[in-house]
């Protein structure tokens, strides 16, 4: 079984410590050479697919790297899961567990380079939870966030992020005959 590569690693390859001879950070050949690393790859299976990206691409902070990771999740998902309007670029967003459509926990982390991290204020988040007819819960407090809906679409707000947050994702416990 074979997949698609669409993309290698591909690592600087100049003489260090070379005023003549040397790789501009701008430019891509002659300093770069291909490695054998898959860099970005697909492989269809079943009803699905998994797509592979090596991890340092969507470590960087910078515009281009965030714009390229968005349009990339674009292209391989029907529609967004998430959307954040305000959230700065140390912010992470997590979804966890679940097995199913619906996660069971989402968390957002400040993530700054500084510590203390500066609080974020007044987050406001869009998710697609297709059939969830639930409740959200902050696990730091138990205390139930409210929400509007827009057909798949659920919209909130988090007032403040210190650290983490972390929201629960409770379904409605089936009802014993």
């Amino acid at each position: 079984v074979s997949c698609r590569v669409d993309a290698v690693v591909n690592l600087p390859d100049f003489p260090a410590d070379d005023p003549d001879d040397y790789a501009s950070i701008h430019s891509n050949p002659p300093g770069l050479k291909d490695t054998a690393f898959t860099a970005l790859s697909e492989h269809r299976f079943g009803k699905g697919r998994a797509v592979y990206l090596y991890s340092p691409v969507l470590t960087g902070k910078e515009f281009s790297h965030r714009e390229f990771g968005r349009k990339l999740f674009l292209k391989y998902a029907s529609s967004p899961l998430v959307e954040a309007e305000n959230l700065p670029v140390s912010a992470e967003i997590t979804f966890l567990g679940g097995g199913g459509e619906i996660p069971e926990l989402f968390t957002v982390v400040n993530d700054q380079d500084d510590l203390p991290p500066v609080p974020l204020h007044d987050v406001r988040i869009a998710l697609r939870l297709p059939g969830f007819d639930g409740t959200l819960r902050r696990v730091s407090d138990g205390k139930e966030i409210a929400f509007t809906r827009d057909g798949d679409i659920i919209r909130f707000t988090l007032e403040r992020i210190d650290f983490a947050e972390f929201i629960e994702l409770q379904r409605p416990q089936p009802k014993e005959d």
